[in-house]
């Protein structure tokens, strides 16, 4: 009996429940710290998205607020142009959030204020007048318009004379052209001329090279009825004037045929008085925009039927391909000169270059005659300046957000760097381009 209590387990049960209660309770303890824990940041990280998501829609709100304004760099503060802050506008897990927004230019990284930018013509062969003359007062080397019915000569870009101006009927400039005369003028000139201005200094630019030799005239097309001239030297004026149609509509040379000068350079030096007329018809210098023209259903369109060297209004810069073969150029010499009549059409397209003025008409030094055209379009033109990466703003924005029944923050959460750009050089609000270079979440 003695030895049978010595081996007796009774009460180890309890130790054993014991062991595992404690067990138990250890384990509970620490994963109860851990769901507070979590709770804990739960909550904290829900705040913080809160606080995030309210910051990008109040820079979302403010990008579009610069997008649709006439901001550039060079307009004051961009501060005011956004509102001081974005009261109440947004909302999550019933807790209201406002934003305050600051603004400030990088002037560094700015391309100015519509003027900057990388321009595919600039200043160092852009011709400073659409018309210049270099004759004194007492010389003839004035400017003189001579215009039939209602027709006004429109110019596009500046006019210059170291002389006269003298305007049978009326002329005008577009855009922001001015017309400046050294001495008298006359006639309807708009806008106002300066007609005591100073005379400007002969540019002298280079004269082109002797041409290699005469040039044959071309003979009627046997397919089509473009007839093509090619480069060289013309002296019969007579040859020449044979070629076009006659005002009372009489052939002369072949019939109902398109003049196109091909790309090149091309010189006249014609005898007699020096006279070449147009009477009528299509003459075009350069590469033919429509390959198919003269073909039936392809008839010619002035202006437009050639193809310009720069890109025309509206066409993108980046998109524009340039006349393979470049444009043309007319050297008149001696007593050469043309004369347009009211049913003729005539355009020239000319060259560009980076190290070279584009000049169409050169009269080396000696006066170019003139007539009367169709001008409905602007008859004398020097390209606008084409921006090929356009002037571009640059902004730091901050956003510090804050719950709206809260204090204000202290410092921003978000801090944001964008870029306005105008393509054509223009301020079109709604239509800006945006680029956005740096979006840092701020934290801490």
């Amino acid at each position: 009996m003695r030895r049978r209590n010595i081996s007796d387990d009774s009460g180890a049960t309890l130790i054993i429940a014991l062991i595992f209660i404690t067990v138990v309770s250890v384990v509970v303890a620490v994963v109860l710290s851990f769901v507070d824990t979590s709770m804990r940041t739960t909550v904290a990280v829900r705040g913080e998205a809160a606080v995030a998501a309210a910051a990008d829609g109040a820079a979302q709100i403010a990008i579009n607020d610069l997008r649709r304004s006439g901001y550039k760099v060079g307009g004051g503060s961009c501060s005011g142009v956004l509102p001081a802050t974005l009261d109440n506008f947004y909302e999550q897990g019933g807790t209201g959030y406002s934003a305050k927004l600051t603004c400030a230019t990088d002037d560094a990284d700015s391309s100015g204020n519509g003027s900057g930018g990388v321009l595919a013509i600039n200043d160092m062969n852009r011709p400073g007048q659409a018309v210049l003359t270099l004759g004194g007062p007492t010389e003839d080397g004035g400017f003189d318009v001579k215009l039939g019915g209602n027709d006004v000569l429109k110019v596009h870009g500046n006019i210059q004379s170291n002389s006269y101006i003298n305007v049978q009927k009326n002329m005008t400039t577009d855009g922001s052209g001015s017309v400046t005369a050294a001495s008298a003028c006359t006639g309807t000139i708009t806008p106002t001329a300066n007609c005591s201005g100073s005379r400007v200094e002969d540019p002298n630019y280079a004269d082109p090279p002797a041409p290699d030799g005469k040039a044959t005239l071309p003979k009627c097309p046997t397919s089509g009825n473009v007839m093509k001239f090619t480069p060289g030297l013309y002296k019969s004026q007579s040859a020449l004037n044979n070629l076009m149609l006659g005002n009372d509509g009489s052939r002369r040379g072949c019939a109902d045929v398109i003049i196109q000068f091909t790309p090149g350079r091309y010189y006249f030096d014609l005898d007699g008085t020096g006279e070449w007329t147009i009477p009528a018809g299509y003459l075009i210098g350069g590469e033919l925009v429509d390959p198919q023209l003269g073909q039936p259903g392809h008839s010619p369109s002035v202006p437009g039927a050639c193809r310009t060297p720069i890109p025309p209004d509206g066409q993108d810069p980046t998109t524009w391909t340039p006349p393979a073969n470049g444009g043309v150029e007319f050297v008149l010499g001696g007593n050469s000169h043309m004369t347009l009549s009211d049913n003729s059409n005539v355009e020239l397209c000319g060259t560009y270059a980076t190290d070279s003025p584009p000049i169409t008409l050169y009269g080396l030094k000696h006066t170019i005659g003139t007539g009367s055209a169709d001008l409905s379009q602007a008859v004398i033109e020097v390209p606008d300046f084409v921006y090929v990466n356009p002037p571009l703003t640059v902004l730091y924005l901050e956003i510090c957000v804050f719950p709206t029944a809260g204090p204000p923050c202290v410092k921003p959460q978000l801090k944001v760097k964008v870029g306005i750009a105008d393509p054509d050089a223009t301020v079109q609000p709604g239509k800006r381009q945006v680029t956005i270079y740096n979006w840092s979440v701020q934290r801490g």
